[in-house]
């Protein structure tokens, strides 16, 4: 017997079945690998936007603790902040830190009476996260986060501007992260906007007694910098001030813990 054929029109069809099957394959496997793409970059923006969420919320309870420990340890008036270099015998602080001390009180019983050198001052604390460890403070981690870096200062900025604080561990569920902070002194900075919008000379004498400014020219940045009428009402930061003086990106940073715009002054 002589084998049986397949007729052509059959065997045609078959093979573009096999073809468009294969295409449909290839499609959905296309498919599958884009969804697959497309759901881990939905995962890892969820992680990072859970991450950022996170490191907001520890941003803003660093935020309200330090404002917590300004108002409790200089909220009374018998109170004394001071730069840590200003002659006191304290250790265990770092150059620009913020210390807190009680102020000194007569006493009208005593026998002796003390005088400016007898005088011992009493230190309080640092207002640093993680310093006050002596004092009852919650115990740092151990290690140090630069909330002042070479960044925010200058090229020419000393090290020893820089400012690390402790850091303090923070757990949120399975979650563990850092947290730290530094208030800075601003009453002790220089205010560089200081003065009237127009130079007087209708009073040398008192002026000569009680400067109209800070004499911004004696810093080397500002030799050749006169401020412009309205200039210094609208300066609300150093970078205002570089703005207006024309310093660029670097500015005032190397004198970031000198000066000012925001010192005030009480007469007591």
């Amino acid at each position: 017997m002589s084998p049986k054929k397949i007729p052509r029109a059959a065997a045609s069809k078959d093979g573009f079945a096999l073809v468009v099957t294969l295409t449909l394959m290839i499609l959905l496997s296309i498919l599958a690998v884009g969804m697959l793409g497309l759901s881990s970059g939905v995962l890892r923006t969820s992680s990072q936007s859970d991450s950022q969420a996170g490191a907001r919320a520890n941003a803003r309870m660093a935020l309200m603790m330090a404002i917590a420990e300004l108002q409790k340890e200089l909220g009374p008036d018998a109170r004394i902040s001071a730069p840590s270099d200003a002659g006191t015998v304290v250790t265990g602080g770092q150059p620009n830190w913020t210390a807190v001390y009680d102020a000194w009180q007569w006493n009208a019983d005593s026998s002796m009476p003390e005088t400016p050198l007898t005088r011992s001052p009493k230190f309080r604390g640092w207002l640093v996260s993680g310093a006050n460890q002596v004092n009852g403070g919650p115990a740092g981690t151990g290690e140090f986060a630069t909330l002042v870096g070479s960044a925010s200062l200058s090229a020419t900025a000393k090290p020893q501007d820089q400012i690390n604080a402790p850091m303090l561990a923070v757990t949120r569920g399975n979650r563990k992260g850092r947290i730290a902070w530094w208030t800075a002194d601003e009453s002790v900075k220089a205010k560089i906007n200081a003065g009237g919008e127009a130079p007087l000379a209708s009073n040398p004498l008192s002026d000569s007694q009680s400067p109209r400014n800070v004499g911004h020219k004696a810093i080397d940045e500002l030799a050749g910098f006169d401020w412009k009428q309205g200039q210094r009402s609208i300066s609300v930061s150093t970078g205002g001030v570089n703005l207006a003086a024309g310093l660029g990106t670097a500015g005032l940073g190397r004198l970031s813990h000198d000066v000012t715009v925001h010192s005030a002054g009480l007469l007591a």
